[in-house]
């Protein structure tokens, strides 16, 4: 009899992590349902995510108080405790998976009573938040060893596995590039940049396309602008009517975006770890060109330290690397060794979730 697997989760990057999870563990004999609270999508991080993710640095760093922490958890568990308990009730679960930090108090406190395997995502890398972190957990399941150190401050006996990334499978299947150009109706031989501004927007992307058109290089470029209409018509308004070489497609939200990743030669855009790993799954580098101070830091380190791409935050500076990399794309190619590998780590997430589920259920078998 299959087992009921409910994910809880809230929409942006977490839900992708979700969807990865699922399609796997549905594969290999599990029910999964992903439980989502829709009134968990914050305006005040809308804001910040489209405009001003540098902003993110002050309650990330606030918030890393350890009264503060204690206050949180307590208002957390009161909000979202019956809730937990009752979607538990309604899917009949028999393994619980919380990845959305604001779950996470809840899921402790409702873990506690009803004793069921629970394992806790960590959904960023290497700076991640403590708050993050689950003390009654199975496992926490982080992508590396480093991030497991940044989540071991405040709670140091915690449990964790080293897992990769979680990716959809979408991103991680098999493609030619040219077949993929081809089907989005763009030139099959052609130079392609990708910007993306991720689910919501990021605004600083279209400075530098502007400049990148008025230079009408060699290129055509995919502008994904996410949920954000007024960067998209700002995109589509410039004026290209007397581009003779460069090919602008600006693009709204659409859950196809591995189509588009896969034409990309570079993929250039706010640095979400989804963003990252999905553009290492189509094996592009990623240009780094903003990110949400704080927990996407690490990311920033990451692109560096495995040398998968750039980083670069200063608009006029990346309009002159980007400059630099038209005209040379084989630097593009140095890159591709770093991204094989970093693709066959994530690659092996999946495997890894399902034995630690596994090992969970024993695990809790073995205490009745």
């Amino acid at each position: 009899m299959s087992k009921n697997i409910v994910i809880f989760s809230t929409y942006h990057g977490h839900k992708s992590i979700a969807q990865a999870m699922s399609e796997y563990l549905e594969k290999h004999g599990y029910k999964t349902s992903t439980h989502i609270n829709p009134g968990m999508v914050l305006s005040y991080y809308v804001i910040i995510y489209k405009f001003l993710p540098f902003l993110n640095i002050v309650p990330f760093i606030v918030f890393k108080s350890e009264l503060l922490q204690l206050i949180s958890e307590k208002i957390l568990v009161k909000k979202h405790r019956d809730e937990i308990m009752e979607v538990i009730k309604e899917k009949n679960a028999d393994i619980i998976i919380n990845n959305f930090w604001s779950f996470r108090p809840a899921a402790d406190a409702v873990i506690k009573e009803i004793n069921l395997p629970y394992l806790n995502i960590v959904t960023d890398t290497w700076s991640s938040h403590p708050f993050i972190a689950s003390g009654v957990a199975d496992s926490n399941l982080a992508f590396d060893k480093k991030t497991t150190e940044a989540i071991n401050p405040h709670q140091e006996n915690i449990k964790t596995d080293i897992v990769g990334w979680f990716v959809r499978k979408e991103f991680e299947e098999d493609f030619d590039k040219e077949d993929v150009r081809k089907k989005i109706k763009i030139n099959p031989k052609k130079l392609t940049f990708l910007f993306s501004a991720g689910s919501e927007g990021n605004e600083k992307m279209f400075g530098v396309i502007k400049k990148i058109v008025e230079k009408d290089f060699k290129i055509q470029i995919i502008a994904a602008c996410g949920r954000n209409k007024e960067l998209l018509e700002r995109i589509k308004n410039l004026n290209t009517a007397n581009l003779k070489n460069t090919t602008l497609l600006a693009i709204p939200f659409t859950k196809k975006i591995s189509k588009y990743m896969k034409a990309a030669d570079l993929i250039i855009g706010k640095a979400g770890p989804n963003s990252v790993f999905e553009a290492i799954a189509t094996e592009s580098p990623f240009f780094a060109l903003s990110h949400i101070s704080g927990q996407e830091d690490g990311n920033l380190e990451i692109i560096k330290a495995e040398k998968i791409g750039f980083v670069e935050e200063n608009s006029i500076k990346a309009v002159k690397l980007l400059e630099k990399i038209i005209l040379n794309p084989k630097i593009l190619g140095e890159f591709k060794p770093n991204i094989k590998k970093m693709k066959k780590y994530n690659q092996q997430s999946k495997e890894k979730l399902l034995k630690i589920i596994q090992k969970a259920e024993k695990s809790k078998l073995d205490e009745k």
